[in-house]
């Protein structure tokens, strides 16, 4: 890049307000740089089995079109570190009877995803039930998940056995 567009994106950049931010330039953004997330790992347990609840993707998705994957959201300006996982509860999951508190387990190492690359900061919540996605045995996951999304139920259901 020249000198002159290097000034001219930091132009533009500079009337955007800190926040969410418009989809095509979050994807650049994400593309460019380390973007942090609270991922959300929902179990129960059902028998002798733990379940993991999943949200299918819309498939138009342009990244993750029709996967399944925890609940989960970017970190945004203005958040507190505690802030994020309670929006995404509030508003992924409105129709989830939790019977534990949220807790935090962990910061993952770096993952890569088709849309850039995420530190992970991983919770783990229980609940009874769900009409906001699918309980799915642990062991038996779908193929159609979202890269990692696997290992952050490993490192719940982990913690829930002790």
């Amino acid at each position: 890049m020249t000198e002159n567009e290097i000034a001219e994106v930091n132009r533009l950049l500079n009337k955007l307000e800190p926040g969410f931010l418009p989809e095509q330039i979050f994807y650049q953004i994400s593309r460019l740089a380390v973007l942090s997330a609270a991922e959300i790992a929902v179990l129960r347990r059902n028998s002798d089995k733990i379940e993991a609840l999943l949200i299918k993707r819309p498939d138009d998705d342009p990244f993750f079109a029709g996967l399944w994957h925890t609940p989960g959201s970017m970190y945004i300006s203005g958040d507190s570190i505690e802030k994020r996982p309670h929006e995404v509860l509030k508003n992924e999951l409105p129709n989830t009877k939790f019977t534990s508190e949220l807790k935090y387990l962990l910061d993952s190492e770096i993952v890569q995803y088709a849309r850039g690359n995420v530190l992970e900061r991983i919770y783990m919540i229980e609940a009874s039930d769900s009409s906001d996605g699918v309980f799915f045995p642990i062991d038996d996951l779908p193929s159609n998940l979202v890269t990692y999304h696997d290992k952050i139920i490993e490192i719940a259901a982990n913690k829930l056995k002790g």
